[in-house]
């Protein structure tokens, strides 16, 4: 994966410097995440809470060169982060008072991409596939009051990981030109990401950041 990444920055870098026909992207959409781990399944079933909870707005700012008619090297640097305030679902304090939770998670990623365009770029309307990798720094959180059912207590606690990790992206896509130098475009990406947890959730499997991106994205032409 990471020799695959530097190969990809390497060819962004010289395309930089050369008069390619290029391609700057503002993107805003939606990430779902999969939560497909234990820290995952344990929140899910202790507190009010559940996967569409933590659904949040993704915003990107992508740079695309293209090397022939259907060939694109991309990178786009993304940002996402959600909030959860939330409660314990079948315990209160001795007075029915909630015992209150809540959790955080900010992912902000650059990932580099090769775009495959079977149409090629210059078409009205011209789809697209894309695989790459990326560099995510991302923080998790957990704060608020915890309940240790092996002591019967509820203690107030904090604890976070915030990490750099590696992961993989594919996509695709379908750009509309509404002229020269402007178009849209719709995309669906798949990106694949483990992260390790800290030593503040010892024993638990690394963080499942695995999740879709659905988005909307406004292309300025450069000749």
């Amino acid at each position: 994966m990471k020799k695959y990444l530097l190969i990809i920055i390497v060819l962004i870098i010289a395309g930089m410097g050369v008069q390619f026909p290029k391609n700057v992207i503002f993107r805003f959409g939606l990430q779902e995440m999969d939560m497909q781990s234990d820290l995952w399944d344990v929140n899910m079933e202790n507190l009010v809470f559940d996967k569409a909870d933590m659904s949040g707005n993704y915003y990107g700012l992508g740079y695309e060169f293209f090397i022939n008619r259907h060939i694109g090297i991309a990178v786009e640097a993304g940002t996402y982060k959600q909030i959860r305030y939330t409660m314990y679902e079948e315990y209160t304090y001795d007075d029915d008072s909630s015992i209150l939770q809540n959790l955080s998670l900010k992912v902000n990623s650059l990932e580099f991409n090769i775009n495959l365009l079977p149409l090629g770029y210059r078409s009205f309307l011209y789809p697209y596939l894309s695989v790459g990798g990326g560099i995510y720094i991302w923080e998790y959180e957990q704060w608020g009051s915890f309940i240790n059912f092996e002591e019967d207590s509820i203690n107030d606690g904090y604890a976070n990981t915030q990490t750099v990790s590696f992961g993989g992206n594919a996509k695709a896509g379908l750009v509309i030109r509404v002229g020269k130098k402007l178009g849209l475009s719709l995309e669906m990406k798949y990106r694949y990401l483990k992260g390790k947890l800290s030593s503040e959730f010892e024993g638990f499997a690394p963080l499942d950041l695995n999740g879709f991106t659905y988005s909307l994205g406004v292309h300025f032409f450069i000749w």
